[in-house]
């Protein structure tokens, strides 16, 4: 079956601007990480969490934070998936430019398989480039199900990022630095609708040695 997947970017600024430094989001205000509807997609906060919806099947979507000066360091993110099937992925975009065009995700999903890869422009079929082989790949470091948390984290060094799914290393991927790096949320359906939460968005800067 031909798949189509409908790709779509939003660039969503928080009011903290572009300060270098650490990042912590724990939405307890609704003005911290700016929301909005479109059509197939609505992001809210609710409970102190942003609430990911996709209206529709084979649909790609993804936020940013509004930040460029976070490099190396620790990214987190925490995620929950509330409604959809088994197959809906969701996790953590680093390294993110401007118009979030160019980014690295990293996406679990609730039967227990994740995936790595980067996107070089627009994030389209073409120029999406799977890091892992196969694309998904199970692990049991995954909270499988829905209203289970999983952490993702990923530590970025140079070069050099390793991800990790409840503190479990499950891989490491060697990429150009970026000139801007961003931090944000991803999410993907397949044959439904579906709803995540995030929650605990967090960079952590590495020490000067």
């Amino acid at each position: 079956m031909i798949q189509r997947l409908l790709f779509i970017a939003a660039l969503l600024v928080t009011l903290i601007g572009c300060v270098s430094g650490d990042y912590e989001e724990t939405f307890l205000e609704d003005n911290v990480w700016s929301v909005n509807d479109q059509e197939g997609v609505a992001l809210r906060i609710a409970n102190e969490q942003l609430e990911l919806s996709l209206t529709y099947p084979q649909t790609m979507y993804w936020s940013t934070a509004g930040r460029r000066d976070l490099f190396d360091g620790t990214f987190a993110v925490t995620g929950k998936p509330l409604a959809g099937d088994s197959e809906v992925g969701y996790g953590l975009v680093i390294q993110a430019d401007a118009p979030a065009e160019r980014l690295t995700y990293f996406m679990v999903t609730a039967d227990g398989s994740y995936t790595v890869g980067r996107c070089t422009e627009s994030c389209n079929e073409a120029t999406r480039v799977r890091l892992t082989d196969p694309v998904w790949i199970e692990s049991d470091a995954i909270n499988t199900g829905f209203d289970v948390t999983n952490r993702l984290h990923i530590e970025v060094a140079g070069r050099e990022s390793t991800m990790y799914i409840n503190d479990v290393a499950i891989a490491t991927i060697d990429g150009p630095v970026p000139e801007e790096s961003d931090i944000g949320v991803i999410m993907q359906t397949f044959t439904s609708s579906a709803t995540v939460a995030f929650d605990d968005i967090s960079f952590i800067g590495a020490e000067e040695e």
